[in-house]
């Protein structure tokens, strides 16, 4: 739905059976669609759903604002193979290789879970990239808040491993590492981290 009549932003919520790989496979789609995020909310529902919300402008001309043709872009892709897709490759355009600052990459334990908090330069398709290697990694992400200010992403995740526990030390090591892969400005957004 759209945020306001005039406005081209749009609300985007999913309720859908919760599965591996969903939250990078909404991400994906919005994106290669050519929609920005600017706002997420993900949370677990009961009985292994999820409820996930998302504020998303046309990030690109590409982008129709049709919600009608966004939500049958989002049945489609939830309803197949989820580990198909990928993100778009992009270059990052010139003017935001101005607004670079090294990435800031945190984790915290909680409760049966890890939080992993990420700083870095937006640039178009990021959280898409971010969550391919969140799939990548075989993490579940249980949480998210995503925020974008200006050229600034702050993206928090609840993730857990495949068996729903806390991240090891060496697989946050691993995530940390492919993170900063991910995230290195010289490379192709949507190359494999």
């Amino acid at each position: 739905r759209r945020i306001a009549p005039e406005s081209d932003a749009l609300e985007v919520f999913v309720h859908s059976p919760d599965r591996d790989g969903l939250f990078a496979a909404i991400v994906m789609t919005l994106d290669r669609k050519g929609y920005g995020i600017h706002r997420a909310r993900v949370l677990d529902g009961p009985a292994d759903t999820i409820f996930d919300t998302f504020e998303v402008n046309p990030a690109d001309t590409f982008a129709d604002g049709s919600s009608a043709n966004l939500e049958a872009a989002l049945r489609e892709a939830l309803s197949g193979d989820l580990s198909r897709l990928r993100p778009s490759r992009r270059v990052v355009p010139r003017q935001l290789r101005h607004f670079r600052f090294a990435p800031r990459i945190e984790f915290r334990d909680e409760p049966g879970a890890t939080r992993f908090a990420l700083v870095a330069p937006d640039r178009p398709g990021l959280l898409a990239d971010v969550a391919f290697v969140l799939r990548n990694q075989g993490l579940r992400v249980h949480d998210a808040r995503i925020a974008t200010f200006g050229e600034r992403a702050e993206d928090t995740f609840v993730i857990s491993d495949e068996h729903d526990l806390p991240l090891t030390e060496p697989a946050r090591q691993q995530l940390h590492d492919a993170m900063l892969a991910c995230l290195d400005p010289d490379r192709n957004a949507g190359d494999p981290a």
